[in-house]
């Protein structure tokens, strides 16, 4: 392997990965493991792309075995890939019952929110599609509170009512060019936000049409105020 570039081992990596774990109950020192573990998130994220899942699964779940007894304190950021990558692996294959087990080791070893988003948002599609839709808005709402962004789920018209009024207020004075013309968002608190909130809308717009105007009239105020 050390005589392959990193393109070639791209183009092998499932046969790279292959042949390396076949002796990878030998390998003692913890670096190699790691590197053979980063080696595996990649194989893994191959297999996703092409819609491989439970191949995925087992490559990420590889990985994982491979990392320290401390893993969330010695290769944080490796293993936050890697249980972030098998949860959406088993969400994708309909393993919910140990997509559920990894979202709760994420979500119990995460060092912040920020960390967290990628669980919860598979966490939020994957309450949807077993038709727990309200759960999903709930939780969507809760992230959102975490994130900064205060919601009530329950419907109440003179809210709703005041978070039109007040993007109305907003949008006063701007004009189309204006709009289509801002630039990209850049504080990452609120892109996680505006990534929640769109599931939410989705969501909402499905099931709950009493609260997706407040959810909606938030997006374009979390859009145009941060600029």
């Amino acid at each position: 392997m050390n005589n392959l570039s990193e393109v070639e081992v791209d183009q092998h990596i499932f046969l790279v990965v292959n042949q390396l774990s076949k002796g990878a109950n030998l390998v003692t020192d913890q670096n190699e493991k790691d590197n053979l573990a980063s080696l595996c998130l990649r194989a893994g994220q191959k297999s996703m792309c092409c819609s491989d899942f439970r191949t995925a699964v087992d490559f990420f779940s590889m990985g994982i075995s491979l990392l320290s007894g401390d893993k969330w304190r010695d290769q944080y950021y490796l293993s936050l890939d890697l249980l972030n990558a098998l949860v959406e692996a088993k969400y994708c294959s309909a393993d919910f019952d140990g997509m559920d087990k990894y979202i709760n080791e994420v979500l119990s070893n995460a060092r912040s929110i920020r960390g967290k988003i990628r669980t919860y948002s598979t966490k939020i599609f994957s309450l949807a599609g077993r038709h727990r839709i309200q759960e999903a808005i709930d939780l969507g709402f809760e992230v959102l509170g975490h994130l900064g962004e205060k919601f009530s789920s329950k419907s109440n018209k003179v809210a709703v009512i005041g978070e039109i009024l007040k993007t109305k207020f907003i949008l006063r004075g701007k004009s189309d060019d204006q709009l289509l013309n801002l630039p990209d968002m850049c504080e990452p608190d609120k892109i996680d936000a505006m990534s929640i909130l769109n599931l939410v809308a989705l969501y909402s717009f499905r099931a709950r049409r009493d609260i997706f105007p407040y959810v909606a009239c938030r997006m374009i105020q979390l859009t145009v105020s941060k600029h």
